[in-house]
């Protein structure tokens, strides 16, 4: 067996001053976004996926909370599983979850998705710190074809005249003609 010396650990409480929606005790805490496909025209109907990547030094990604799709007009958010990730880094704990979203824009126009803010409480400095997202605006153009968006008339494959039976020629014997039936092959040898 392996045996240490003894630790001693002060425990305090949760600060009266932090006021945030969860208490993330850390010595940093980043947000970041990005976005799929990254950058050009957004249709209406087209998906995108959001992705947000919360990451804590000194946190496990367990310890990280789970942001809930905000609702807004005129889009449709789809959640897919977080992908969580812990690693040593430097003598700290990096804890990482990555958020996704599947967002389908359902009609044309301006769609701002809300700032995200994250309170957390600074173990480094002793005090409460918010990290954002900024508001991020998308301008959604109709689909293809729909309000005033180009027209795409539909080009229709080729079509085969229907198929015709085979249908073998009537051959008619004279009358005069006799029938022969055919002929028993040899019996084979043995």
């Amino acid at each position: 067996r392996l045996k240490g010396d003894a630790l001693v650990l002060e425990v305090r409480p949760r600060p009266d001053s932090a006021k945030g929606q969860w208490w993330l005790p850390a010595a940093q805490v980043t947000l970041s976004e990005s976005w799929f496909p990254p950058a050009g025209e957004i249709r209406v109907g087209e998906p995108l996926t959001r992705s947000i990547t919360l990451s804590a030094k000194g946190l496990a990604a367990v310890q990280l909370p789970k942001l809930d799709p905000p609702e807004i007009d005129g889009v449709k958010l789809y959640p897919d599983k977080a992908t969580d990730r812990t690693r040593p880094v430097g003598g700290w704990v990096l804890g990482e979850r990555v958020i996704k979203w599947a967002v389908v824009p359902e009609k044309a126009g301006p769609v701002t998705f809300p700032a995200i803010d994250i309170h957390w409480w600074d173990t480094v400095r002793d005090q409460e710190r918010i990290t954002a997202l900024a508001a991020h605006t998308l301008n959604i153009v109709p689909a293809v074809g729909q309000n005033g968006g180009p027209m795409v008339a539909p080009v229709a494959p080729p079509v085969a005249p229907p198929a015709q039976p085979f249908q073998a020629p009537q051959v008619t014997a004279p009358e005069s003609a006799a029938v022969v039936p055919p002929t028993d092959p040899e019996p084979a040898l043995s």
